[in-house]
């Protein structure tokens, strides 16, 4: 097959395309920072170039482009576009009901929400993973010695990335207090979305009145309650059980963090900085006794690219519960995974004291991933699938 892989931001997609072309497919790789999914005309007009000049069999992307499906729409050509983020606006764009599109989305809640905006183009369909280079990964001895963490995460604290943090500040107090006490509530309950139950779409229009939120444009199908309760909130949740996490484990054990993120709300947790995703990152997943996953809120029942790669590099992951995660990976087995704060650190405990048992878990979730979820397995799948 001849693809088009029209790439941006997203730091796996040289890994897919990689893969594609282990499958035998010829890809032309079109790399562009361009972050204006819709209304970018100098982008539209190049890409449709492009693909006009090469008599390409699809177009492909991570994530979905209004501005690709608009081209691939005029052109007469399969959209292929693989979501891996959560939530991602853009679906809201009314494009998503081209009959061109073949729309791939990895969390299954977030495909009920969409499927039925383009039936029988709209697929759920889970993460893979960089398996060929991070099951490659070898630290030196020096490496390992220096990775040998305790407990480790690498990612956000959304302390200052999170619109929740924004948005807090130009609410009312009554209304600030109200949605403080709803992130609190979730941020204690794992594999349920309260939210998507309390905010309906008054409340939600009363906060986006109050933070003087901008509506999307006119040909996108805005879900207010939806917007507030993944966008604003999720984000708001996310960083609370981040921070209580960390300071929970640093309390008890050596606890490492790799982040641009603002720390100053951490006490006793070791900030190393940046980790480089190609170099650093798997290597620490190697090493490190115990691998924190800490699924972002709006990630509501998918299994996060994060905990992929962990298992990949043959790391030793403690999880928070993921529905998905709880189907195809066996609790206890080749994934451990913690329904609260105090559960975590009880389980970071256990296996601390424990390394043939770590593993043993950490081989095993190694195998199901090397037999399900690598990029190759997944993306002849997907191929199949269109």
């Amino acid at each position: 097959m001849k693809i088009f892989f029209a790439m941006g931001v997203v730091i796996s997609e040289k890994a897919m395309a990689d893969a594609l072309e282990r499958l035998g497919h010829s890809v032309t790789v079109w790399k562009s920072e361009n972050r204006d999914f819709d209304y970018n005309t100098a982008y539209l007009e190049e890409v449709t170039k492009r693909v006009m000049e090469g008599n390409y069999d699809i177009v492909f992307s991570c994530n979905y482009k209004p501005i690709i499906a608009r081209a691939c729409k005029l052109l007469k050509i399969k959209y292929v576009s693989w979501t891996v983020d959560s939530p991602h606006f853009p679906l809201f764009s009314k494009t998503l009901a081209y009959d061109t599109n073949r729309v791939f989305i990895f969390d299954y809640a977030l495909y009920e929400k969409f499927k039925d905006y383009n039936p029988g183009r709209i697929f759920y369909f889970p993460l893979g993973c960089d398996f060929y280079n991070w099951s490659r990964v070898n630290p030196t001895d020096e490496e390992a010695k220096k990775y040998n963490y305790d407990v480790c995460f690498i990612g956000s604290l959304y302390t200052d990335l999170s619109l929740y943090t924004q948005a807090k500040e130009m609410m009312s107090e009554h209304t600030r207090g109200f949605c403080d006490g709803l992130i609190n509530a979730q941020s204690k309950v794992y594999g349920y979305n309260l939210l998507k139950d309390v905010i309906d779409r008054e409340l939600a229009k009363k906060i986006k009145k109050e933070i003087d939120w901008e509506d999307f444009k006119e040909d996108y199908e805005e879900d207010d309650a939806y917007v507030i309760s993944e966008m604003i909130l999720g984000t708001g949740v996310s960083a609370l059980e981040r921070i209580e996490l960390l300071n929970a484990m640093a309390k008890r054990f050596s606890t490492h963090l790799y982040t641009r993120s603002d720390t100053s709300v951490l006490k006793d947790v070791k900030c190393e900085g940046l980790a480089d995703s190609m170099t650093m990152m798997p290597k620490i997943f190697r090493s490190s006794k115990i691998n924190l996953n800490i699924t972002s809120k709006p990630i509501q029942t998918g299994i996060p690219l994060r905990a992929l790669d962990i298992m990949a590099c043959k790391g030793f992951m403690i999880t928070n519960y993921q529905p998905e995660l709880n189907e195809y990976f066996e609790n206890g087995k080749n994934v451990v995974m913690y329904t609260s704060i105090e559960e975590a650190c009880d389980l970071a405990a256990y296996y601390l004291d424990r390394e043939k048992e770590r593993r043993e878990i950490a081989e095993n979730a190694f195998e199901i991933v090397r037999d399900n979820f690598t990029f190759e397995i997944r993306l002849e799948k997907l191929l199949e699938m269109i």
